[in-house]
């Protein structure tokens, strides 16, 4: 993004792009990492600290030694996951509901 960036709005608009998207990627992976805690607490009643740190290290191990090619399967499995399982919990909380007429009325 900063190369782009650095075209269009030169040497300074790539810099800023640059450490915007590094900022960007840590927020989000923090958020990501502190979600998978507050999941672990709740549902397994694993210590939220230790469940961060175990999933960062898992991520990060996972990531380096599988490199891009790891990364782009796992987000293929998980596209098709939800490609399945979204119409199946759709089914049955409207069959739960008591029918598609049920819920639009």
């Amino acid at each position: 993004m900063g190369d782009l960036m650095a075209q269009f709005y030169g040497k300074y608009g790539g810099i800023l792009a640059g450490v915007l998207g590094v900022l960007q990627a840590i927020t989000l992976t923090g958020m990501e990492l502190v979600a998978l805690g507050i999941i672990c607490k709740s549902l397994l009643d694993i210590n939220q600290v230790w469940s961060i740190i175990v999933g960062g290290l898992v991520l990060t191990i996972y990531s380096a030694h599988g490199g891009i090619k790891s990364v782009v399967t796992t987000d293929v499995v998980q596209f098709l996951t939800l490609i399945v399982s979204i119409p199946i919990i759709a089914y049955m909380v409207v069959k739960h509901a008591g029918g598609i007429h049920t819920v639009f009325s």
